[in-house]
């Protein structure tokens, strides 16, 4: 049985004309996938609900691990430091607020994070790195030496986590 190339079943990179699939596409609904059935979720899997041949996946990420990570990365992305959540203008505590409310926002339009970061399947740097800077921006102004700024930052960065638990 001979068959069409409309029936070949398509490998690989997808054709550039098409916009089905793209790293946005992937990163959202792997998250979709790991908020239904949690991190045992395969490539395979994945790719078949987006409709794909699994390899076509790899011209993405190059395995399950980096996949996590870049859904961390995707999703605390809104965490820019060049355009904090908050105004300069505003006193420290209401851009710590700000700040705060920003952070717990991801995690509650996004609850899987909480689980992939503290089962650590995903590395938190993602977060971590533009919190730390944005933290560093809100508290600009107050008389605060290294230690207490640092014990600050940890205790902030604890109490949104467990909150967002």
């Amino acid at each position: 049985m001979q068959t069409t190339n409309s029936e070949k079943k398509s490998r690989g990179r997808p054709p550039k004309q098409s916009r089905k699939l793209d790293m946005v596409v992937i990163l959202e609904q792997a998250t979709l996938l790991i908020e239904a059935r949690g991190e045992t979720f395969s490539m395979r899997e994945l790719a078949q609900t987006l409709g794909v041949d699994p390899m076509a996946l790899y011209h993405y990420v190059a395995n399950k691990e980096a996949l996590l990570q870049a859904v961390v990365h995707h999703w605390f992305g809104s965490l820019n430091t060049m355009s904090p959540p908050f105004s300069l203008q505003d006193p420290p505590l209401q851009r710590l607020i700000d700040l705060a409310r920003c952070y717990l926002a991801i995690f509650g339009k996004v609850p899987v994070l909480t689980r992939l970061l503290a089962a650590g399947h995903a590395d938190a740097s993602a977060a971590e790195a533009p919190f730390r800077e944005l933290f560093n921006q809100a508290v600009r102004g107050l008389a605060l030496e290294d230690e207490p700024r640092e014990a600050l930052h940890a205790i902030l960065v604890d109490y949104l986590f467990g909150a967002s638990l």
